[in-house]
């Protein structure tokens, strides 16, 4: 698969779908052939990977896809934001605390205004 920025939205559908129809593995198949992209572009993708891992019972490796995300997107609010949602609903609330005060940290321009 070439990405192409223009067909995100539907790639996130599709995956969306696959997932409804139990058809797992083959989003697992679309999401592998995006190791060697520029992570700044298909992080959205990712995302939407590691949310489909935890939802099919692998926290292991969404926790693994969100840690990636972070350490390379560690700017982006809504990485966190997703992480933090995803370690509440494993019942993990003081991880999703600590990840929210991670985020909060790195994004400071935000943190000022919101703290004050």
């Amino acid at each position: 698969m070439i990405y192409n920025n223009l067909n995100e939205n539907l790639v996130i559908k599709f995956l969306r779908v696959e997932e409804k129809f139990g058809r797992i593995e083959e989003s697992r198949k679309i999401l592998s052939k995006l190791k060697g992209q520029n992570i700044e572009k298909i992080w959205k993708l990712y995302l939407e990977g590691a949310q489909l891992e935890g939802k099919c019972g692998n926290p292991k490796s969404a926790q693994r896809v969100f840690k990636m995300l972070l350490k390379n997107l560690d700017m982006q609010g809504n990485v966190y934001l997703e992480y933090a949602k995803f370690e509440e609903n494993i019942g993990n609330v003081v991880g999703a605390i600590k990840i929210c005060y991670e985020g909060i940290n790195r994004n400071l321009r935000f943190s000022n205004s919101f703290f004050n």
